[in-house]
């Protein structure tokens, strides 16, 4: 919302913690070491999801959700959970972005990095996400027509001068339809079909990790499953209120590399006590009072009763001179209304 208008625009922004980024040595792949295993997990969709491709992906007939889609959704929580770099280059300085394979921070150890010749595969691999099932058969899901342009971060009372912050879109609950066709009339190279997963549509998909820390599983787990009440952004569309996603895990399968290499049993988690494992590993960040961590309880608030208008101003708008120098609100002046 801009001051003074009834509206929202469909993002805020989560202010980065104010400390510089830890970087170290990442893990040998040669090596088995650290904690090992597998995370199934389930996603739920609360609101219609549109993928990046436009169309969904069928692997033999099945829809899926790429999972370098989900990969990037779950590594921006981390970045801002665990004090990652900013892999764009319009972070501060405290969060730049990794340069040496050597020298890395927590996330870019998790999900990899890439410099040019010099890389890092990363701890972390997310599969495709196969629909599990679906309240209309996907062979007949909507096709909506949507426009959207291209984000105008140069208009600083909106993105501010401030480089410390990421971006996160609002979820907007209740959304059954994302088409905004009528609101684009004059630009048709704006607006494309779009394929439509229906809100209550569930996927399934895997999270592989090896050689990671107690304290990057930890992270691991909060980025997945969040708090009660939060929910995650996943695909296309995202201003249009689509894509708002429950993650929940259904079965953890864990050991530890030494103790796998002689041989011991790994460790396996189902129904209540994967969830007693879960909120044990992050209770510490849950307790994180941080203006980052509480920014973020606010801006992912999934509010079922929530009555706030979320658009984004048309030209005329803009073409007021006086419009266009109105800030955005806070995330904490979000809060409060």
């Amino acid at each position: 919302m801009p001051v003074g208008e009834k509206w929202w625009n469909p993002y805020r922004f989560v202010p980065l913690k104010n400390e510089p980024v830890k970087r170290g040595k990442p893990a040998n792949h040669g090596e088995l070491s650290g904690l090992i295993g597998v995370i199934s997990c389930r996603l739920t969709a609360l609101t219609p999801i549109v993928v990046g491709q436009n169309f969904f992906i069928r692997r033999n007939g099945i829809p899926c959700i790429p999972g370098t889609s989900l990969k990037g959704v779950i590594r921006s929580i981390c970045e801002i959970v665990a004090n990652g770099c900013s892999i764009v280059d319009s972070a501060d300085e405290q969060h730049s972005k990794c340069w040496e394979s050597n020298n890395l921070c927590t996330t870019c150890q998790m999900f990899g990095f890439v410099n040019k010749g010099n890389s890092y595969q990363g701890n972390v691999s997310i599969s495709d996400a196969l629909l599990k099932r679906s309240p209309r058969d996907h062979r007949n899901w909507e096709k909506e027509v949507i426009g959207l342009s291209s984000p105008k971060i140069t208009h600083k009372p909106f993105y501010g001068k401030e480089r410390n912050k990421i971006k996160i879109y609002h979820h907007q609950a209740g959304k059954t339809r994302i088409s905004n066709e009528h609101l684009f009339p004059r630009n048709s190279k704006m607006k494309r079909i779009v394929e439509v997963a229906p809100a209550g549509s569930e996927f399934m998909f895997d999270v592989e990790f090896r050689n990671l820390t107690n304290t990057q599983l930890d992270f691991l787990l909060y980025a997945l499953v969040l708090e009660p009440e939060m929910a995650h952004k996943v695909g296309g569309a995202r201003p249009l209120g689509a894509g708002s996603s429950k993650i929940d895990i259904e079965i953890i399968t864990l050991n530890e590399g030494r103790a796998m290499y002689m041989g011991e049993p790994e460790r396996v988690f189902t129904g209540q006590t994967a969830m007693d494992f879960v909120n044990e590993r992050t209770k510490n960040i849950r307790a994180d009072k941080s203006e980052t961590m509480e920014a973020l309880r606010v801006l992912m608030l999934f509010d079922k009763n929530s009555r706030k208008k979320f658009q984004y101003p048309n030209h005329l708008w803009f073409a007021d001179k006086d419009n266009s120098q109105k800030r955005l609100r806070t995330w904490r002046e979000f809060a409060e209304r």
